[in-house]
Formats: C-alpha cells, structure tokens, sequence
C-alpha cells in the first residue's frame, strides 16, 4: 500500500487533473469565456440554420451579411440619433415599414480606413440577424429590441455566445477547416480576408476557435 501511494501521486492524480482540464477548459481565443461544450452546441445551432437558409433561398456561400439580412426581409439603416446615449454599437428592432420583418440598427464607427470600417459593421449585422433567427424566428416581426454592447462593454455570457454564433454562422467551420488543413494559419486567415467581407480580428479569432476544436477532437 506503501508503495502505492508515490505511484499515484506521481501517475494517477496529473492524469486525472489533467482529464478534468481537457474536458472543462475554455478557449483562450474566444469571444468570451465560453466551454467547448458550448461552442460545440452553438455549431450545431449555426449549421441548423445554413441548412434552413439553404432549403429556403438556396444560399450557398455566407461571404456578404447584407444579402443575408436582406433575403430575410431585415432592414439596414446607419442612424446615431437611434444610439446615442447607450453603449449599444447595433440594435436589431421592430421596423415601421411592413415590406420588413425588423431594422437592424448599426453606428457608425469613424475611422480612417473605409474597409475596415465596413467589415466592422459587417459583424455587427451578423450578430443582429443570429438575434433574429433565435430570438425571434425566422419569418416573424421583431417586437422588441436586442442589442450589441460596443467594443469594451462588458457583455454578458449569453451576448458572447450569441457573438460566437456570429462568427460561427458566416465563417463556417468545414471551410475554415479545409483552409488551415491545405495551407498555415496566416495563409488561412488571408484567403478568408479575401473571400468574406469581415474584420481581420474577426477571421483570426475564428481560426483559432475552430483549430481549438479541431484540437478537442
């Protein structure tokens, strides 16, 4: 029993620990503190919805937002009177015009480089429209408002998942996959600058997600 003990200190318990920690760890590269689990689950959620989009308006690449929002019947309109005094950076609401289901509502950010401006923009449309789908529900008018915090707002658990399905939605994970298996990280993120509408931070972070579960697996 003695001789045990060592064996199991040395051997079994870093085991263990380290089992725990595979299991329960979060991504270091996410947008927020979201568990694997959680990131698996909000992939599944996300290609739910590429399948519905497909069988309902035949789309097949996720490379403009815009087109998205507008097949969906979602308006798009640049207003700061609409945001000013919140710390909201979009906000998807009810919309005065019946040929729309809902008005997503974005600030403008002013800065020197137009592209990246847009691209910045580009995200916060997919936040809105992921609000949308699991708010709301495809089809449907939007009732209420649903918002993103702006950038160094702390935002809550559940608007750090809804960023993740987001990125999750519009970059999806078989296509970065196959990018980071044919070429290298910076390679990868590249390609999808060249290919999807969205910001630099955006593509990175989204490579390091998936490569973070393509590791779990």
């Amino acid at each position: 029993m003695i001789v045990l003990i060592p064996f199991l200190l040395v051997c079994i318990i870093p085991l263990i620990v380290f089992s725990v920690f595979v299991l329960c760890r979060k991504s270091p590269n996410s947008y927020g503190e979201l568990s694997s689990e959680e990131m698996s689950a909000s992939e599944d959620y996300v290609s739910s919805l590429r399948r519905y989009l497909a069988q309902k308006y035949d789309v097949v690449n996720y490379q403009d937002p815009r087109k998205i929002a507008m097949l969906l019947r979602l308006n798009i309109v640049e207003n700061e009177e609409t945001l000013a005094g919140t710390e909201k950076e979009s906000v998807l609401v009810k919309s005065n015009d019946n040929n729309f289901f809902g008005t997503i509502v974005i600030k403008q950010r002013y800065m020197a480089d137009e592209e990246g401006n847009a691209r910045e923009q580009n995200f916060r449309i997919c936040h809105e429209i992921v609000h949308y789908f699991r708010d709301v529900g495809p089809g449907k008018r939007v009732r209420e408002a649903f918002g993103r915090d702006a950038t160094g707002v702390a935002r809550t658990h559940d608007e750090q998942i809804v960023d993740y399905m987001a990125a999750a939605l519009f970059l999806p994970y078989n296509e970065v996959c196959t990018l980071i298996k044919d070429a290298d990280k910076e390679t990868a993120k590249y390609k999808l600058l060249q290919s999807h509408h969205l910001s630099e931070k955006t593509i990175e972070r989204r490579v390091e997600e998936v490569k973070f579960l393509q590791d779990l697996l």
